[in-house]
């Protein structure tokens, strides 16, 4: 492993300079620990405007007609207001004398991503050392390893029972005790990348945005503390192996799977109320792996 320098230049994958507050937070500890600093901001330059929005009657003529998702109506109306964890946080003061590169991706497949090599060229001549992920969807390809030690990115939940979206709803859905959540160094294979942090916490089964506020907050030191074992020469997880993981890839919930989603909640909710047996409280410390 390269010898560590006396602070960490980063690259940042990002839709700007306004960032869910998790990742605003995760940021604001990587910089205030002194060990990283921005090097690159790389933008994604194909996200698209938003749709110019339909008219009420057409809008409930499709939700009558199930033509559009229930779950894309709850999170819009729902989750996206009562999440603390997404509320954008505006950080162009703290970026704005960093370098950037708009990059527009090839979409290779349904999903996968890849980096033109003219950006490529230009994130390579930064010489950063690592790269977050907070922009893009499924990337893979040559800036996987363009990076001294990578492209770091969150996936929130256990990548050994759920792969895929949306975060901390299926475990929820399924009634599992726990949630999880990992920074890895991404690789080729979907959530199958090399585990660099990993906790889990108990899930917190009457409410689908706590549970989600719960597991982007768990995390948000992890970077931090990479570029801690970086430093100190402890960071040999960095080359482990990819996570070993056959789980299944799961997509937004169907309709009918909301519907049964919003019974599940409506109990769990009394349930938590008035403290049935069985209610987990969601307050307990974030468990961890062994590093």
């Amino acid at each position: 492993m390269p010898h560590a320098p006396a602070q960490f230049r980063f690259g940042l994958m990002c839709r700007g300079t306004s960032f869910p507050a998790w990742q605003a937070r995760c940021l604001e500890m990587l910089l205030d620990s002194g060990l990283a600093r921005p090097a690159l901001l790389i933008v994604d330059a194909g996200m698209q405007a938003p749709p110019a929005p339909s008219s009420v009657w057409k809008k409930l003529g499709k939700l009558l007609r199930l033509e559009v998702p229930l779950f894309s109506i709850y999170k819009t109306y729902w989750l996206n207001r009562r999440c603390l964890a997404t509320r954008p946080v505006d950080m162009s003061t703290v970026f704005a004398e960093v370098p950037r590169v708009s990059c527009r991706v090839v979409r290779k497949g349904k999903f996968s991503e890849y980096f033109q090599k003219q950006d490529l060229d230009v994130i390579r001549a930064h010489d950063l050392d690592f790269v977050l992920r907070f922009g893009f969807n499924i990337i893979r390809g040559e800036i996987l390893t363009a990076p001294r030690y990578g492209v770091w990115s969150f996936h929130h939940g256990d990548e050994q029972v759920y792969r895929g979206a949306p975060p901390c709803f299926w475990e929820i859905f399924q009634g599992q005790p726990q949630t999880g959540c990992m920074l890895q160094r991404l690789t080729e294979r979907l959530d199958g990348g090399i585990i660099l942090k990993k906790g889990w916490f108990p899930t917190v089964h009457h409410s689908y945005p706590r549970n989600r506020d719960a597991a982007h907050f768990a995390g948000v030191s992890w970077p931090t503390q990479v570029c801690e074992d970086l430093m100190a020469g402890r960071a040999g997880y960095l080359q482990d192996p990819p996570t070993a993981t056959t789980a299944p890839i799961f997509l937004e919930p169907t309709n009918r799977q909301m519907l049964v989603f919003g019974v599940k909640q409506f109990w769990s909710s009394l349930r938590h109320l008035f403290r049935f047996p069985g209610v987990t409280d969601h307050k307990v410390p974030l468990e961890r792996s062994a590093e």
